[in-house]
């Protein structure tokens, strides 16, 4: 759902569908029809937009200086219309966005005001919100960063590094008084609902998945997707 709008972008390039609005959003939220579908559950990233950046957030925490009525019309703008269309899944990214969340360097992953101002609350999103990878240097330098993620609005802390760690941290936590039971019981039944949803109590053998049409596809795909710059002689099709 990034829209690539930054030509020195060092890290979503062909990982977008574009550059532009409309086309991203349009496909994305085909592509997501097709995957729901088929009972995979669709996840859009990087919210609230990871396209107009010119830096990674797996080593550092990249930002977004634009108003908040940029963000909102354009940035924003494919992740508003996925949540609306009932999609499953949304991850948050490691993004510094002074427009959106007040607090100095704080990571949208970690934002009350993004995820559930925007997310749950303007946007009505039900779905599944997950973090981006917690061993990103976008992410793993904040302090106290897992329980601020569940405080503001995440289910999924995705990969957190220390994992014994952050166990013991948790649940000092609850103990404190500073995270309510109530509020992981209402993620873990969430994440069992959608479980549920998509059965995955009987996941398919993999034969049923790697196809050799499923192959075809993969190669058609990539096919169409290159863009020919020079053209002296005709393509060898098994090149």
């Amino acid at each position: 759902l990034d829209i690539n709008s930054n030509s020195k972008n060092p890290v979503i390039g062909n990982r977008s569908f574009g550059d532009n609005l409309n086309n991203v959003a349009s496909a994305a939220l085909s592509y997501s029809s097709g995957l729901e579908d088929a009972g995979v559950l669709a996840v859009g990233k990087h919210f609230p937009g990871h396209g107009d950046t010119d830096k990674d957030s797996h080593k550092t925490l990249p930002r977004l200086s634009h108003p908040k009525s940029r963000m909102e019309s354009f940035e924003m703008r494919p992740f508003e219309e996925f949540a609306k269309a009932g999609f499953g899944g949304i991850m948050v990214g490691h993004l510094d966005v002074p427009s959106l969340e007040s607090t100095s360097n704080m990571p949208s992953s970690a934002s009350k005001n993004i995820i559930s101002g925007y997310l749950r609350g303007k946007y009505n999103f039900n779905g599944l919100v997950f973090t981006d990878g917690l061993a990103m240097e976008g992410a793993r330098k904040y302090p106290n960063f897992c329980i601020k993620s569940l405080l503001a609005g995440v289910d999924i802390l995705l990969d957190p590094i220390t994992l014994a760690d952050q166990w013991k941290n948790l649940n000092k936590a609850i103990s404190d008084g500073a995270l309510s039971q109530d509020i992981i019981d209402q993620k873990c039944r969430r994440v069992l609902m959608f479980k549920y949803a998509l059965n995955c109590g009987s996941l398919p053998n993999k034969s049923v998945i790697n196809t050799a049409r499923a192959e075809q596809l993969s190669k058609d795909l990539y096919q169409a997707s290159l863009v020919l710059l020079k053209h002296e002689k005709e393509f060898d099709d098994n090149v």
